[in-house]
């Protein structure tokens, strides 16, 4: 007889560079293809260069990709049917899901649908409901926590049983990230900076969490001091137009136009950590952000707040510095240390190096989840590739 593949599907928010989604875009084609079959379908639908160019790259990985095209507050019943049928019609063995909408409508979905198996991993320490996760928890077989922060944010404010989560650090494709052979003076010009610029680089959605508001006053200070540094801020602007626009009126404020840059969402990430100094995390929580995974993997020395799992993954004063959150004076000495000792940078960004190459690998992270699909399987009556 032979055996079919095991079909799993991760749901997520959108085709977009969130760092759940780019976990997802990573985990699914690094998956074993003899074993598994990957599916990675979005609740929403950007409709932009972004959401094509990352389906795109999917599906040439042999990574079937779908949206349900729900709009934001609407759709409900209409997303769940859609959800029903993409389930039955394709055979999916388990259902993986990721982030508090998809969590949702994925468990409800599969529970109508009788999937053998709901998978959640949980992302953050915040933005989950205790409530909602009681009645979730029995839709669910097992929770992935990202990080020791995260399981215990699950078991102590959402009240998941311990026996039905596993830790699964974050990982990323190292690879992505190694020394790139970038002509740093045109990727300075292409941003618009000089060719003799030092450039600090925060990347992450602005958000309230993300806290830029404080690298903005870390920057203020900064630039007191040295006249050839500049800060980008990489990231999708329209997510909170409120914090945006808080964040732009301190940049006007305090004349840091010009010195101070929101690019907006980029797809050169790796490019543009190859042309950074100083790559700084001053959130104000995480879970285990991708990029500072990304950042350290570059070789790019690290300033991050202590909020949610940075702190097991940098080690203070050896591969990074780690700071306080709110508090913008500390960030721009640490900044400023890194600045004005190259060697000292040089030495924390190879500890960083060495760090995620060992402990943060992809093969690592599709390991484990394959451990656990073919375990979750086990006496279910679905025939697995063995």
């Amino acid at each position: 007889m032979v055996q079919r593949k095991i079909k799993v599907m991760h749901l997520i928010n959108s085709f977009s560079l969130g760092g759940a989604e780019k976990l997802v875009f990573d985990l699914a084609p690094a998956m074993d293809r003899e074993r598994f079959e990957v599916f990675v379908c979005a609740m929403a639908s950007r409709g932009d260069r972004i959401e094509e160019s990352i389906r795109s790259g999917l599906e040439k990985s042999g990574i079937r990709t779908i949206s349900l095209k729900k709009k934001a507050r609407r759709d409900r019943i209409k997303a769940i049917w859609k959800l029903f049928r993409i389930l039955r019609c394709n055979g999916i063995d388990i259902l993986h899901t990721h982030c508090p909408s998809p969590d949702f409508y994925g468990k409800i979905t599969a529970s109508l649908a009788r999937t053998p198996r709901v998978f959640s991993t949980i992302h953050n320490t915040r933005g989950y409901t205790p409530l909602l996760e009681r009645f979730l928890n029995p839709l669910t077989t097992r929770y992935i926590a990202i990080s020791e922060t995260v399981r215990r944010y699950m078991i102590e404010r959402l009240k998941i049983p311990t026996k039905k989560i596993t830790v699964i650090y974050n990982a990323i494709d190292v690879n992505a990230f190694r020394k790139l052979d970038i002509d740093r003076k045109a990727k300075l010009k292409e941003l618009g900076l000089p060719s003799n610029s030092s450039v600090i680089t925060a990347i992450g959605r602005i958000t309230h969490q993300k806290g830029h508001i404080y690298l903005v006053e870390a920057a203020e200070i900064t630039l007191q001091a040295f006249s050839d540094v500049y800060f980008l801020i990489v990231g999708d602007d329209t997510v909170d137009p409120e914090v945006t626009k808080a964040v732009r009126k301190a940049i006007r404020t305090k004349g840091l136009e010009g010195r101070v840059i929101l690019t907006g969402v980029r797809m050169d990430v790796p490019e543009i950590l190859a042309i950074t100094d100083v790559f700084v995390l001053p959130s104000l929580w995480e879970g285990l952000s991708i990029v500072l995974l990304e950042a350290m993997a570059a070789g790019v020395p690290v300033v991050v707040t202590d909020v949610g799992s940075n702190a097991e993954v940098v080690e203070d004063g050896v591969s990074g510095f780690v700071v306080p959150p709110k508090n913008p004076s500390l960030l721009a000495q640490r900044i400023q240390e890194l600045l004005t000792n190259p060697q000292r940078a040089a030495e924390m960004a190879e500890a960083a190096r060495r760090r995620i190459n060992e402990r943060f690998s992809l093969e690592r992270l599709a390991q484990e989840h394959e451990s656990l699909y073919l375990d979750a399987l086990r006496g279910t009556g679905a025939r697995v590739v063995a």
